[in-house]
């Protein structure tokens, strides 16, 4: 006895027993019984193999247990064989639920860093995106401001009431001007002729009716001063324009009552700039003249030195309407700088691609007997435009 076992102690049991296991090793099969009860190498010995092994040695080699849980047990032909496929089958089901657990455990810490460490990003993203359609609707917007600013200076170019614009212009016209000491009816003739791109001259032939409000006086009809501008656009943007000129004024009145007697020249400086939102444009222009010769300067008259400026807002309302409205205030500086104001309005219509139809009122605020200026009065007339750059 050893640890409760029989053991095969001669020779002969040993070398069959290695040779035995040798080939069972070889058929993953338990070894049988020593043929002559013994045992050898401390195997137990009186043990059926090929049932399960039910001992109660206190001693047990640990290939009892192999033998009991193995993958083999008493069992032949096809039962053996579904034992085999069953525990192969067990083992790959173990095999894929561990993968499975891996993957799915590995995808789900992952997933729980994914709002830690992914999380900005999309976040980041999204104020990407958001920006970008900030950035684009700005970008929408401002093209928007530019095609009005664009569509501002063409119709107002058009439609003749762009003191800037280099557009030919034939405008006959009519005015009526109530003053302090007379009543007057003009028509007036101007014309705009391009010389340049950027150049321009604009000449005004007035014919006058005159009626004093003196009873002893008498009225006159006549040619008043022939006047003249030459001016030079210098600068043209989507944002505005600035001209400088020259104004010019002859002294060709068939009655002296009817002009100023005197030539008259000086500076014109007229700058603009479109407010789209207001669908508008303004314009300020500042004149002055003084004169150079002439009758009166060889009398006891007294030369003329003055300045005007002018502020315009002209608006468009549609392609065939616009309306502005204009302030002028004469400085007379012969009179310690007396200064006088007449306040205009202009509404016109686009009849076709040529010609325009205004009508102009006007009303003076103050200093009414400062030249120029007057108590009320309404100009009408017509415009033929056209291009020669």
């Amino acid at each position: 006895m050893k640890g409760g076992s029989l053991l095969c102690t001669d020779e002969y049991c040993r070398h069959y027993l290695r040779e035995v296991e040798a080939k069972e090793n070889q058929k993953y099969r338990h070894k049988p019984s020593c043929p002559r009860g013994g045992g050898v190498g401390g195997h137990p010995i009186g043990v059926d193999y090929y049932s399960p092994i039910k001992l109660n040695f206190s001693t047990t080699p640990p290939f009892r247990i192999w033998g009991r849980s193995g993958p083999l047990s008493k069992t032949t032909g096809s039962s053996r064989v579904d034992s085999i496929w069953r525990s192969r089958c067990c083992e790959a089901a173990l095999a894929v639920g561990v993968a499975v657990w891996i993957l799915v455990g590995v995808d789900g810490s992952e997933a729980s860093d994914q709002p830690e460490l992914v999380g900005p990003q999309v976040q980041e993203v999204g104020q990407g995106a958001d920006s970008l359609q900030e950035k684009s609707g700005l970008e929408a917007i401002e093209r928007s401001r530019r095609q009005i600013k664009r569509m501002l200076a063409v119709l107002a170019a058009e439609n003749g009431t762009d003191p800037t614009a280099i557009i030919g212009q034939l405008s006959p016209r009519t005015r009526y001007q109530n003053r302090e000491t007379n009543e007057r009816l003009q028509e007036i003739f101007r014309v705009n002729l391009p010389l340049a791109p950027n150049v321009i001259l604009r000449v005004d032939a007035p014919f006058t009716y005159q009626i004093p409000k003196d009873p002893n006086e008498n009225s006159v009809v006549g040619w008043g001063d022939l006047r003249a501008r030459l001016g030079w656009r210098v600068l043209n943007s989507i944002d505005g324009s600035l001209f400088i000129g020259s104004e010019f004024y002859f002294p060709t009145a068939s009655n002296s009552q009817l002009g100023s007697n005197q030539y008259q020249i000086g500076p014109a400086v007229v700058g603009s700039v479109h407010l789209p939102d207001l669908k508008s444009t303004v314009f300020l222009w500042i004149e002055y003249l003084t004169a150079v010769t002439g009758r009166g300067l060889s009398t006891d008259e007294t030369s003329s030195s003055e300045s005007r400026v002018r502020l315009r807002v002209n608006t468009i309302w549609s392609k065939e309407w616009w309306t502005f409205v204009e302030s002028r205030l004469f400085i007379d500086y012969t009179e310690n700088a007396k200064t006088g104001m007449v306040l205009f309005f202009e509404g016109g219509r686009r009849l076709d691609s040529h010609w325009r139809l205004y009508v102009r009122p006007g009303v003076g605020l103050w200093g009414r007997d400062v030249p120029g200026a007057f108590n009320y009065g309404v100009e009408l007339g017509v415009r033929y435009m056209f291009y020669v750059f």
